[in-house]
């Protein structure tokens, strides 16, 4: 906290996953996520109480669907995570990384005034031997039983 303060850091914005508790029914993975709900409220509280001291202001923010939402083009593709990782706008045409395009659009949701570069959002142009598009399924021996091809 003292390094984000002597960056001049006077907010943190954390994407809380609201309704992940409220699931009936779950059995063992319900009590799996509701412990790991439980650490990060725990994690949160403690942020919360050291960022004060720093004069640090955190601010929570729902993140439903801030990893299907293109920071570029605004619209949510519910099919744009085409692996582990990364994410694609079918609109833009471009493969960003995952996990900043939720970043970015959880800070975007609490400073309203950004403006997404390409390069921010981890924008990558071609690369040989990079699939953009899930491998077609062939049925032999590569676990396609196991998946739905669109």
């Amino acid at each position: 906290m003292r390094r984000l303060h002597e960056l001049g850091v006077s907010k943190i914005v954390i994407g809380y996953p609201r309704d992940i508790a409220r699931e009936p029914g779950k059995g063992k993975k319900q009590n799996f996520i509701l412990s790991h709900v439980w650490r990060f409220n725990h994690v949160i509280k403690r942020l919360e109480e050291v960022s004060e001291e720093y004069g640090i202001q955190v601010v929570i923010t729902d993140e439903a669907f801030t990893s299907q939402t293109c920071p570029l083009c605004g619209q949510r593709h519910s099919n744009g995570r085409i692996f582990r990782g990364l994410f694609k706008c079918r609109r833009e045409g471009v493969v960003m990384n995952a996990d900043l395009v939720g970043a970015f659009n959880i800070l975007k949701r609490v400073v309203k005034t950004i403006t997404p570069s390409r390069s921010a959002v981890g924008v990558m142009g071609p690369r040989p031997g990079l699939r953009t598009e899930p491998k077609p399924a062939t049925g032999v021996g590569d676990g396609s039983a196991n998946r739905t091809v669109h």
